[in-house]
Parts: structure tokens; C-alpha cells; sequence
């Protein structure tokens, strides 16, 4: 969660190419997670693949 927080930041400041970076990072953390136990994190996920889509 702290990298998904850390790339919205970015993205706040204008450093969407670093933002994108750290977004990538989150989202493949999340995603064996939501495989895993997705009642709890399949959520996370999808919002971070919608951040990912904001920051392009």
C-alpha cells in the first residue's frame, strides 16, 4: 500500500514517469495476493491498475 501511496504523490507532483514506476511495483505485489485472497485484495488491486490508468 505504501508504494500505491507513494506513486499517487508522484503523479500529485508532476513526476508521472516515477509515479508509473512505483505503480508497476504495486501491482505486481498485489496481483499473486489477489490470486490468493481475493476477498481482500482483489479490491487493491483493481485500484491499483485505475491509478496505473491515471497516471499514463
Amino acid at each position: 500500500m505504501s508504494v500505491h501511496n507513494l506513486s499517487i504523490r508522484l503523479g500529485e507532483v508532476g513526476r508521472q514517469d516515477e509515479g508509473l514506476a512505483a505503480i508497476e511495483e504495486a501491482i505486481e505485489v498485489y496481483r499473486p495476493m489477489a490470486v490468493a485472497i481475493p476477498e481482500v485484495f482483489a479490491g487493491r488491486l483493481r485500484t491499483a491498475q485505475a491509478t496505473r490508468a491515471s497516471l499514463r
